[in-house]
């Protein structure tokens, strides 16, 4: 079966898989689904468990955050803020972190607005 590669870019390092023969994620317009040899295509993605599968079968769900997704020439590049892999993340940390945010979300604020992103995704996390 042919494959691709993702790569997730983030602010402070980057991480690659190899081998997948498929990329699951959603648009404002319903489910992607991404092969090997896809067409070229950039989108936006909302906070979101990417789901990898691998030539083996195997599944990795990788959460993101403010995201967006390149496809060319059997490469695929995710550019996010932050990007978690399931099952991996101090939820203990998280919780106090949410604490924190939330009290700068409350109101009707621009950071009331830019924040309830940031718990949307921590949620995501915790939920995984």
């Amino acid at each position: 079966m042919d494959s691709f590669s993702v790569e997730f870019v983030l602010p402070d390092c980057t991480s690659s898989f190899t081998g997948i023969c498929s990329l699951v994620a959603r648009t404002g317009s319903g489910e992607l689904v991404v092969m090997a040899n896809h067409e070229r295509a950039v989108m936006d993605l909302p906070p979101q468990a990417l789901l990898l599968r691998n030539e083996k079968g195997e599944e990795t769900v990788v959460l993101v955050s403010s995201a967006v997704l390149t496809v060319k020439d059997n490469e695929c590049v995710v550019i996010a803020d932050a990007i978690v892999f399931a099952g991996s993340s101090n939820k203990e940390a998280l919780e106090r972190i949410r604490e924190e945010i939330k009290k700068s979300a409350d109101g009707d604020s621009l950071l009331a607005e830019m924040t309830k992103g940031d718990l949307m995704f921590i949620d995501m996390v915790l939920k995984a």
